[in-house]
């Protein structure tokens, strides 16, 4: 919203219909996830954060109302696909007896680091323009999915 504060007259709708387009392509892939796929794993995960990066840097690269709609479907796409995949691998992989345990520290994580970075959000744009702490966002997601790739693909080659 701030976002479209700054590059627009009025923001507000802008922001609503960005949140309605979001909406729609999160529910979309929402449901058709388990249709099209019957068994989720790390590399769907990966792909789903790189889809999610990307939607995001694409909206603090370009910077004007057509790509934050381009950005916000991408979001769209990634972020169901990476938590959807989230789900069913702690579903998967955690013994039933701790099933509990693990959703409810996986709801502890997702809150605290929501809370965290609108914490350092609010202390960042002290500093920085919106645009950068967008940009900052959508690549530092890029960037770590880059390591983890980078790490699964040499771990286990003898010599490394």
């Amino acid at each position: 919203m701030l976002a479209f504060e700054e590059i627009t007259e009025n923001g507000e709708p802008w922001y609503n219909a960005l949140q309605i387009v979001f909406g729609i392509g999160a529910t979309i892939v929402s449901i058709l996830i388990p249709i099209l796929i019957k068994r989720l794993d790390m590399k769907k995960y990966v792909l789903g954060c790189v889809i999610w990066g990307a939607g995001i840097c694409i909206i603090g690269l370009a910077y004007k109302e057509p790509f934050f709609f381009v950005g916000a479907i991408l979001i769209g796409i990634g972020l169901p696909v990476s938590s959807l995949t989230r789900v069913y691998l702690i579903q998967t992989h955690v013994p039933k007896l701790m099933l509990g345990r693990a959703f409810s520290s996986n709801a502890v994580l997702l809150y605290a680091s929501n809370t965290l970075s609108l914490a350092l959000y609010a202390s960042f744009l002290s500093f920085l323009s919106i645009r950068s702490l967008i940009l900052i966002s959508g690549a530092s997601i890029l960037v770590i999915v880059c390591f983890y790739t980078l790490h699964m693909l040499f771990r286990n080659k003898p010599g490394v």
